[in-house]
């Protein structure tokens, strides 16, 4: 109990005891205001998470459809996400949570609210009405008070009874002695008076506040064995498992195993048509869940399909086939498959289980595909980062290595590429600036399928490299250089390179990817 006016205060997350009191309280009301300060810590900032997710979700993408292959992406992408992007395990468990955890507070505000303020009054403790200490009639009330009060409840008296009554008999009988130490002594009650007190100015001893169950005897042996679980048995189960799923990843949360994959298979060398494979293998991928025999007697259909076609490659990676990766993980053996099927446009064939899978891999390629470019780049392999800038630029696109850039644009098949001219068909530069190019192309389609096609070519990137090259004069504040008119032997020569964008576009043109990407430089 805090002295102070007479009065003791609970303080949220402990009580305190007055002054030569001696004996320290524990309560309910005492763990309740801990409990509600402790779980506000905790439950605020994951309600606000859990909120803003909420909110993100009711909002969307604000996505604007600029061809009509991307409003039906839209469309898709509208009825997947939303709220019903929501209900995976993750999000249901936080939002319990926070529910549950707000609950729990409130009952502990409830129990805060109807803890009392416990007083010491003197006057209360003794029964005595309060008047002047002075007037001799009211101590003779106050002594006959103590009297009948210190005999009916002091510890002698109270032998035999259990402990909670002990105590509280204790208790009782220690302030009925304060009470009339007050009351009786002049300099006591002028103490009192001013700082709550006879013995003057005290700190307030502070403790945090527990249930009173933990502190009955009973329960002793049950909250060591709690106690001794958490502590022994929970934090180091908890802190190991953490410890053991931490340093499986590497940078951006990428596993370190694919770092692995890729340094061991990224060769100088390697064929475009091998790094859906390097893809495949990526360990993220090794854990995806097991699918019917329905879907594995598809995706060896569509396999035999693609090899036949010239489509995907009929012999996997020789170091691929050494180890025999995709025979030890299966995961990765369907993830290839559904690569090739993605590059190919073949994913209305999948049942909605392996659509699921894909989605999967294709929301983790973007930054797979970089760990594989990042493998490379350290050693130097220019061929290899050519192959891997260009893999990616399929992934966008969904086109299969070998085919004709054409097919980013929406509506051109091969069909409608052979009718131009096949191999001698005009290049996407040519498509992009020359309109009778456009629409030799575009020979037999309808006005929204060529307004189409010209939209696309407007988000295409148009850029002018212009390259300098000498030796330099002067470097100026906002980068560019100055060079000499002549260059003797032995100077350094430095070429400077400079690329104008003709305008912004915004978001890739990326109908068959199932989210946004913005325009990356390498």
């Amino acid at each position: 109990r805090a002295a102070g006016s007479g009065r003791a205060r609970r303080a949220a997350g402990g009580r305190g005891c007055a002054a030569g009191m001696g004996r320290l309280e524990y309560d309910d009301t005492g763990f309740a205001f801990f409990g509600i300060g402790l779980g506000t810590c905790f439950l605020l900032p994951l309600s606000l998470h859990v909120a803003w997710r909420l909110l993100a979700a009711a909002r969307g993408d604000n996505l604007t459809a600029r061809t009509r292959l991307e409003r039906e992406k839209i469309v898709k992408v509208e009825k997947e996400k939303g709220f019903r992007a929501l209900l995976t395990r993750n999000f249901l468990i936080e939002t319990a949570v926070v529910v549950c955890g707000w609950l729990f507070v409130l009952y502990l505000y409830s129990i805060a609210e109807t803890g009392e303020i416990i007083q010491f009054d003197p006057w209360e403790v003794l029964g005595v009405e309060q008047g002047s200490v002075d007037d001799r009639i009211i101590q003779k009330k106050i002594k006959s008070a103590y009297r009948k009060l210190s005999l009916l409840h002091h510890p002698d008296r109270n032998v035999g009874k259990d402990v909670a009554e002990q105590a509280q008999a204790g208790m009782l009988f220690e302030r009925i002695q304060k009470a009339h130490e007050i009351l009786t002594n002049p300099d006591a009650y002028q103490l009192f008076q001013t700082t709550g007190s006879p013995d003057g100015s005290r700190d307030m001893e502070v403790s945090i506040g527990l249930p009173k169950f933990l502190l009955e005897k009973k329960n002793h042996n049950l909250v060591l064995v709690v106690y001794l679980l958490i502590l022994v048995v929970l934090v180091p189960i908890s802190v190991g498992s953490w410890y053991s799923q931490s340093k499986l990843f590497g940078d951006r949360l990428i596993m370190n195993d694919s770092y692995n994959i890729y340094t061991y298979l990224l060769e100088k060398g390697i064929k475009l048509e091998h790094l859906p494979e390097v893809l495949a293998l990526s360990a993220e991928f090794r854990s995806l869940p097991p699918r019917s025999a329905a879907d594995k007697e598809l995706l060896e259909k569509l396999s035999q399909q693609m090899k036949t076609e010239g489509k995907m490659a009929r012999e996997s990676f020789r170091k691929i086939v050494q180890a025999d990766m995709f025979k030890r993980w299966p995961g990765c053996g369907r993830a290839n498959v559904l690569i090739h099927v993605y590059l190919n446009r073949l994913t209305d064939e999948l049942t909605p289980a392996l659509k699921e899978d894909l989605e999967f891999i294709l929301n983790k390629s973007k930054l797979l595909i970089e760990a594989m470019n990042e493998a490379v780049s350290y050693s130097r392999l220019l061929d290899s980062v050519h192959n891997i800038v260009k893999f990616e630029q399929c992934m966008v696109q969904a086109i299969w290595g070998t085919e004709s850039p054409l097919k980013q644009l929406p509506h051109i098949t091969n069909e409608q590429i052979a009718k131009a001219g096949g191999v001698q068909a005009p290049s996407i530069q040519r498509v992009i600036s020359v309109e009778e190019e456009r629409e030799k192309l575009c020979e037999g389609f309808d006005s929204l399928q060529k307004a189409d096609v010209t939209a696309a070519t407007k988000l295409l990137p148009q850029m002018e490299v212009k390259v300098t090259m000498g030796v330099i004069a002067e470097e100026k504040r906002d980068g560019t250089l100055t060079f000499e008119e002549q260059a003797c032997e032995g100077d350094i020569m430095t070429a400077f390179v400079e690329i104008y964008r003709e305008h912004n576009v915004g978001p890739v043109h990326a109908p068959y990817l199932p989210f946004q990407k913005n325009e990356e430089w390498f």
